[in-house]
Formats: structure tokens, sequence, C-alpha cells
């Protein structure tokens, strides 16, 4: 069984780490200015349940990008300030930081 990449490359496990980060901080910086509540098109909630499941494991920068583009831009409204809230909580920021 091959090793998974980030068991021996601490550079681009850290690279990873960063790049997450800095999409969670753009997207929790730019909610505030967004809609509450969003409601996905048909024609992309089509699209994203028509995908085939991929055949094999993706990298995990290819699933950054999914969920950067496909994912991201309709988020749950309870994330946002001025959502009403209910059974899911708003996301802390605290929460995204763990210690590897």
């Amino acid at each position: 069984m091959a090793k998974h990449p980030f068991v021996s490359d601490r550079e681009a496990f850290g690279a990873l780490g960063k790049r997450t980060v800095e999409m969670l901080d753009s997207y929790m910086r730019a909610l505030p200015d967004e809609p509450v509540d969003r409601v996905v098109p048909k024609d992309v909630r089509q699209r994203l349940i028509s995908l085939p499941l991929p055949e094999y494991g993706q990298t995990p920068e290819a699933i950054l990008d999914f969920l950067q583009r496909e994912v991201m831009p309709w988020p749950i409204a309870t994330g946002h300030k001025r959502s009403y809230g209910w059974v899911n909580s708003g996301p802390a920021p605290i929460a995204l930081w763990r210690m590897p």
C-alpha cells in the first residue's frame, strides 16, 4: 500500500492547511456582505446531483477546488450574522483551528 503523500511531505501538508484556512477566512469575511440565504438555482442543483461519483479518490486540492467552486457559493444561512438561527449553530471561527 502506498503511503499517503502528506505522511512524508510535511511541506505539502502545511501548504494545504494554509490554503484551507485562507479559503475559509475569505469565506467568513465575505459572508456579512452576502444575502442571508441563497437558494441553489434548479439548474445548478440538477447539474450537481447528476455529476458521476469519481471512480478513484481525488487529491485534497481537487476536493478544495470543488468545494470552493460548487458548494461554498450556497451556504447554509446559519453562518450569517443576520440569520434567525435554528438547530444548526453558526460557525465559530475558533472551531476551524486545531493543532496538527
